[in-house]
């Protein structure tokens, strides 16, 4: 019996040290939502100008990941991380 609760509270503890600094902030989600907004606005304004008609953008569908408010099922599946900048 010790043997194995010695390994999963030594795995639990270590799981708590392990910390994901790949992992988006909520504020970096939230400025790469603003700017892509932006840049979406400055392409139609572009357009526009050129006579150049763009596709419709599909119906937003809501984000998935962690502390995001999306049920377990509907989940995309990705991992939520990021390249690290160098």
């Amino acid at each position: 019996m010790v043997l194995l609760v010695i390994p999963l509270i030594t795995a639990h503890f270590a799981s708590q040290l392990i910390v994901d600094d790949d992992a988006f902030e909520h504020e970096e989600q939230e400025q790469l939502k603003a700017d892509v907004r932006r840049m979406r606005a400055l392409l139609e304004e572009i357009a526009t100008r050129h006579g150049i008609e763009l596709p419709d953008l599909p119906a937003e569908r809501p984000v998935s990941g962690p502390g995001s408010a999306v049920p377990p099922g509907e989940r995309s599946g990705r991992s939520g991380r990021r390249r690290r900048q160098r």
